[in-house]
């Protein structure tokens, strides 16, 4: 009853968490649904539950808006406001339905797009971890295929078609205890991991803001929808990448790090590192402010769920990755499909940028060419960690304010997590943005911006939702297609680029004190 009431005392008292509610239940209620569907409990009640603590949440909303004055705000903001919160609930709530029953394609992201009605990257990682235990090369693409189906044709679960797998092993122990979880009903996890998928990503943005403070944080969090309402966010969601989930648990981590919570970003970091490499960029910041606790504590976890892996999955899975499909990842040879012409304005990664230029015609653009880039390219970006790092140590000594010195943090890890992600041979457009367009958000919400720039962010979010897949674009590829999907990602690489090198623009040094 205590703690009732004392929860009762904090939303009567902060607004902000009355947003916070309204928020979870308007973006998080509708997953919500489906992750309990899953586990047997009626969608209906749950649904009714979901809809009743949003209209009690939104009703004390608009209760303390008034009580703060929110008449004197400009209409204009208000009504796009709510606008943008009512269309992501909207949209989120309809491919809510369609994870829910898999046979409502209709209600899919993009439903006229064949590919995104049937591709499911999670049907990869459960059907990996149920082969590896049987000792088969889960890195090879015959396991995948159905000859009856014709040559090269993959199998089918239901209306979805069997991905590839192309992550490291450890990642393996999570879909490894989802099948025993479910008694291997892909399905069921398919609905537990859109739950699951979408309630981190929700609280990591709103953790995020919450650290964060003070006047710029409370615009992150008021630009929370703009990022839900993004197709690629939606498709990325529907597909059950991985990568949508790397970022935010990624972000958790630095924040904890920041509270001086060791174990519990060690935690958050250690399992997308040994999943998907690429957030370990953000151990040179933790490297460089010599935070040692933080290191051991993402390096024993990141061994733990590896050990567990091996544990769960056997050893093989290990060493077919060390020697048959790291050199293939290298080779880009493992994506072979990327070197289509279709595949080339899809692909946002640092290979898919060399091939739109070697079908542009541009020379020493060979598959050695795209692997040397990468390489170099991977140099760079530790270098570029290195001094985003120092940097941002100098922060504290200009006169930014404390909400404003955390906000350029955060936009360092996004921008530094997004670059690392370009890395990948392969990065296709239907989810390589959301981290970029997370960052933008975090842009935004410094309000410092004149109209150029204003303008530049809103064609730079207006980008990131367009969404390509191989069946909609013409073969051969128009030049125009080529360069305009060239020109996004060099924007894309430049923006995150300048982020990172620039934490303290536009700050004074703070005066010196006697």
């Amino acid at each position: 009853m205590r703690r009732w009431r004392a929860a009762r005392r904090v939303w009567d008292n902060e607004p902000l968490t009355t947003l916070v509610l309204l928020l979870a239940a308007c973006l998080g209620g509708p997953p919500l649904v489906v992750g309990l569907a899953a586990l047997g409990v009626p969608w209906q009640l749950t649904a009714a539950m979901v809809l009743a603590v949003a209209g009690v949440v939104f009703w004390r909303t608009l209760q303390q808006a008034r009580a703060v004055g929110v008449r004197q705000l400009q209409g204009a903001a208000v009504v796009a406001a709510l606008t943008v919160l009512g269309a992501a609930t909207f949209c989120t709530a309809r491919l809510s339905v369609f994870m829910l029953d898999e046979t409502r394609a209709d209600l899919s992201v993009l439903p006229n797009r064949p590919f995104f009605r049937m591709h499911s990257c999670l049907s990869a990682y459960t059907e990996a971890a149920r082969m590896a235990a049987d000792g088969t090369n889960i890195f090879a693409v015959a396991p995948y295929n159905d000859p009856a189906r014709g040559e090269n044709m993959p199998r089918m679960i239901g209306p979805f078609e069997v991905d590839l797998y192309q992550y490291p092993p450890a990642f393996l122990s999570l879909p490894k205890a989802a099948l025993a979880a479910t008694g291997g009903d892909f399905f069921t996890i398919r609905r537990l991991w859109f739950a699951v998928q979408s309630l981190v990503l929700l609280a990591a943005m709103v953790v995020l803001a919450r650290w964060i403070g003070g006047p710029a944080g409370v615009l992150v969090l008021l630009l929370v929808p703009v990022v839900w309402l993004a197709p690629t966010t939606r498709v990325a969601l529907q597909i059950g990448n991985f990568q949508v989930t790397a970022f935010p648990l990624a972000i958790l981590a630095m924040v904890a790090f920041a509270k001086g919570r060791a174990g519990r970003g060690g935690l958050a970091l250690g399992f997308p590192i040994a999943s998907k490499i690429f957030p370990g960029l953000l151990g040179v910041l933790l490297l460089e402010r010599k935070e040692w606790r933080a290191i051991a504590s993402t390096v024993l976890w990141a061994v733990a769920f590896t050990g567990l892996a091996w544990l769960l999955v056997g050893s093989a899975p290990f060493v077919d990755f060390v020697r048959f499909q790291l050199p293939r990842i290298e080779s880009g040879e493992a994506f072979f499909w990327m070197n289509a012409p279709e595949m080339a304005p899809v692909n946002l990664g640092l290979h898919g940028l060399v091939i739109k230029l070697r079908h542009l015609g541009v020379p020493f653009t060979g598959p050695a060419g795209a692997s040397r880039v990468a390489t170099v390219y991977a140099l760079l970006l530790l270098a570029l960690a290195w001094i985003s790092a120092r940097r941002l140590r100098q922060l504290p000594q200009t006169s930014m304010p404390a909400d404003r010195v955390r906000l350029r943090h955060a936009q360092v890890w996004l921008a530094l997590l997004s670059l690392a992600s370009f890395r990948s041979p392969f990065v296709p457009d239907a989810y390589a943005l959301v981290g970029t367009l997370w960052l933008l958000t975090l842009i935004a919400a410094e309000g410092q911006w004149k109209t150029a720039g204003r303008l530049g962010l809103i064609a730079a979010a207006a980008l990131s939702v367009v969404i390509l897949d191989g069946g909609v674009i013409p073969v051969p590829v128009p030049a125009w297609i080529l360069l305009a999907t060239l020109l996004v990602q060099i924007a894309a690489i430049t923006l995150n680029v300048a982020i990172a090198l620039m934490p303290g623009r536009g700050a004074m040094r703070a005066p010196a004190t006697a």
